[in-house]
Formats: structure tokens, C-alpha cells, sequence
């Protein structure tokens, strides 16, 4: 069940938007060591060789007509591949269960299907039956990134010849490249890949891939410098709430933070499944003067920022973080760990300070040095900031945008098309 295709996921009625039902689902698969295909019937014709090669097709139904082209979708399956087994998920495949596993489908998922998915791959990998049946999985998931590496854009595009520009952006690219062959395969079919550091550029070159970099850019006119004069003790988490980002590490660092300065408070931005775990940490530390916010609409973003006085993130995983660009444009010094591409971003004691990964001491030492020597802050704020104008700056990443759409518009479009990837190493 490894073998690319040997999983193919459908989805029948999106009308050409990129769907999450099959995206998400991918990702689960993929980080599970599978190497999914996909099927987007809303803009590609019924692939019989896909179909075929399938050991398992998945068809999401999360709406009536999804659900009434599905049921047409499988008996053409069952015509071409009368061995595959046969899925439907979606809130329409739960509400339509009995009549589905009477004529049509295998196996029913409803709910939050993908972690189910991945199971009943497992259980079918053996060649001994699986668990028919329907099951509803209401447990909350750790979603990745949905993975689009197959859907049909980059497909289409090679197709009519046209050239591709792909813009990568994934934070846990070692991970996730190392894994998906199909996300190789993606990348390497493009013209040109762009990505926003010169970390990522790094990462896929070993993978031999050659990637160009572009920074993210910042809006001056929302994101407004001030100098912290005095300098406070408010602190300020904008990281979610995902293992990853290890917010965690933070909460620690500020039990020590408090214990010299008890007139301290934190302040965390984000929402995630880790949002409970970290509320029963703050009692457990016996912290005061920590303010969970959740998720906060991004036009206020500027206004969060200008309330505060110091920076702290501790992710385990990064690749160039908005919320750091963001800190350095309004004027907060930054402490941070030294995850992925955050020390190509800032210097330690030139930019900010950096801490060994989940090393909470560290990180309080570094928030208490700043507090203690507002000077020293107002310099890193200031040297961040001049980083910020000359190189996140609109002027400067359209230059480099419209450099990297000239060359590719001046010469032929690569012809050689994406195809299935190699098994996945």
C-alpha cells in the first residue's frame, strides 16, 4: 500500500477550488509514510488508470451533490477495478451510511475522518479484510499542512504548456520533503521554485532542488515603529498552539521570568489544540498576569504589537516566522529560539536574542537581560528595524518578483510534464 496511487482520493464536486477534503487527508496519509494520488472530478476527466492502479479509493461526500456524483464515481470504480476498496467520507456519506454499504462502499467515515483514514489504510496494508462498517470519529486532530502537491493546478499547467512558478513555503520542509515523493516530484516539475529564506533554500538543495529566495514583505503603514521608552515588562506570544511551536517553552521561561520581575505579564495570541494543556500549565506553575487572547483578526494584529514591550516565541520548527518581522517593524526587541530559519533573520545581540531549542532558562535569561538594560533592547529593536526597511520592504520583493516572472516569460516553458513520483525513500 506504499507504492504511489495505491491510495487514490476523490473529490467530485468542488468547482475547481482546491479541496481540503482530499488535501487534508493526503497530508495524513503522507506523514504516515503513504503516497497518496488525487482526483479532482470538478476539473479532471475520469482517470480509469488511476483508478486501476488503486488499492483503496476514498471518495469524499461532504454535500448532497457531492454525495448523488459519488455514488456514479463508484460504480464506474467498481466497472474498472472491482477489487479496490471502496470509501466514502463526509458528513453526507454519515447520513447516508446503510445505503451506501448496501450498494456502493466498503466503508463509511464521518467526522475527523483523516486519522480514521490512515487506520483503515492500516488495516487493509496486511491483504487481510478490514472492518467494514461505518465509524464517526469526533476526537480532536493535530492537523500538518494540507498537502496540494498532486491537485490538478501545477497538472493542468504542464499540460498546456505553460510555465510554473511555485512558491513553497512549508516551515517543516525536511520533514515533509523527506517523506512525500510526490511533493519531490511537484517541486522538480516547476520552472522555477521560490521560496521566502535563504533557509529553505538551503533544505531543498538537498533534496536537489534549486530554489530562489524572496522575502515575505511587511505593510509599514499598519505595522508602525515605536521605541520602548520606558521599557515595560509586558510580553508578547503570537505563535499557535501546536506542538511544533512550542508554546510551552515560553509559559516555562516566564515562571522564571516572574520570579524577578513579579510585576510581569504575558499576553498569548494563537489558538490551537494545545490550548487547555497550556491554561493547566499556567496553574501549575502558578502564574499570574498570563492572558490567553485566542485568535485575533489580522487588521488588529498592529494594535496587539503596539501594546506590548517584549517579544518571546519558542518554536521547535521555523522557517522565516511573519510574527518576527512583524515584532521588528513595530519596535518590540525579540527573543526566540534558534528554530530553522529565525537565525538567518536575526544575529544574535545584533537583532535579537536566540536560545538553544526548548531551553526555557535560556530564554529567561535572555527576556530578563532586556529587561534589566532597556538600552541594550532599544538598540536590537532599532538594528531589527533597519533590517525590516531593507529587506522586507514591497519596492525591494517586487524587483525581485517581477525579475523571476520576466526570465521565466522570456524562455520556453519546460515541457516535461509531472508524472507519478518513484516509491518514496
Amino acid at each position: 500500500m506504499r507504492a504511489p496511487g495505491e491510495i487514490l482520493l476523490v473529490a467530485c464536486y468542488e468547482l475547481g477550488h482546491q479541496p481540503l477534503a482530499v488535501a487534508w487527508p493526503a497530508a495524513f496519509l503522507e506523514r504516515a509514510g503513504y503516497a497518496p494520488a488525487v482526483l479532482d472530478l470538478s476539473v479532471e476527466p475520469f482517470d480509469a488508470e488511476k483508478i486501476g492502479r488503486a488499492r483503496v479509493v476514498a471518495i469524499s461526500v461532504p454535500m448532497h451533490t457531492a454525495l448523488r456524483l459519488g455514488v456514479l464515481v463508484a460504480e464506474r470504480v467498481r466497472a474498472v477495478n472491482p477489487a479496490a476498496h471502496i470509501c466514502f467520507y463526509g458528513l453526507y456519506a454519515a447520513l447516508n451510511a446503510n445505503e451506501l454499504l448496501a450498494t456502493c462502499a466498503d466503508s463509511v467515515l464521518a467526522g475527523e475522518v483523516e486519522a480514521e483514514l490512515v487506520a483503515l489504510v492500516g488495516r487493509l496494508e496486511p491483504a487481510r479484510p478490514a472492518d467494514g462498517g461505518a465509524r464517526v470519529q469526533l476526537t480532536k486532530l493535530d492537523f500538518p499542512v494540507p498537502s496540494r502537491a498532486a491537485l490538478p493546478a501545477l497538472i493542468a499547467a504542464k499540460a498546456l504548456g505553460r510555465a510554473v512558478v511555485l512558491n513553497y513555503r512549508n516551515g517543516e520542509a525536511p520533514d515533509h520533503l523527506g517523506r512525500s515523493a510526490i511533493a519531490r516530484a511537484a517541486l522538480r516539475s516547476a520552472d522555477r521554485i521560490v521560496v521566502p529564506s535563504a533557509y529553505l533554500v538551503d533544505v531543498l538543495a538537498r533534496f536537489g532542488l534549486e530554489a530562489i529566495p524572496i522575502a515575505n514583505i511587511i505593510d509599514f503603514a499598519r505595522f508602525r515603529y515605536r521605541e520602548r521608552a520606558p521599557l515595560g515588562a509586558r510580553i508578547l506570544s503570537t505563535r499557535n498552539l501546536h506542538d511544533l511551536y512550542n508554546v510551552a517553552c515560553t509559559v516555562r521561561a516566564f515562571r522564571l521570568v516572574q520570579d524577578c520581575r513579579p510585576d510581569a505579564s504575558l499576553t498569548i495570541v494563537g489558538g490551537g489544540p494545545n490550548h487547555r494543556a497550556l491554561q493547566k500549565l499556567c496553574r501549575e506553575l502558578r502564574l499570574r498576569h498570563v492572558l490567553f487572547v485566542g485568535r485575533v483578526n489580522q487588521d488588529a494584529m498592529a494594535g496587539v504589537y503596539n501594546a506590548h514591550d517584549v517579544y518571546v516565541q519558542s518554536p521547535n520548527v521555523d522557517n522565516l516566522p511573519n510574527s518576527v518581522i512583524e515584532a521588528f517593524a513595530s519596535g518590540l526587541p525579540v527573543v526566540s529560539t534558534a528554530a530553522g530559519g529565525v537565525p538567518m533573520m536575526m544575529r544574535h545581540e545584533e537583532h535579537g536574542l536566540l536560545a538553544p531549542i526548548d531551553d526555557h532558562a535560556t530564554l529567561a535569561e535572555h527576556v530578563l537581560r532586556l529587561l534589566d538594560d532597556p538600552p541594550f533592547a532599544r538598540r536590537l529593536a532599532s538594528a531589527a528595524h533597519e533590517v525590516v526597511l531593507r529587506t522586507y520592504s514591497w519596492p525591494r520583493v517586487r524587483g525581485e518578483w517581477l525579475r523571476v516572472y520576466s526570465e521565466v516569460v522570456a524562455q520556453p516553458a519546460r515541457r516535461r510534464a509531472w508524472s507519478a513520483p518513484g516509491p518514496a525513500v
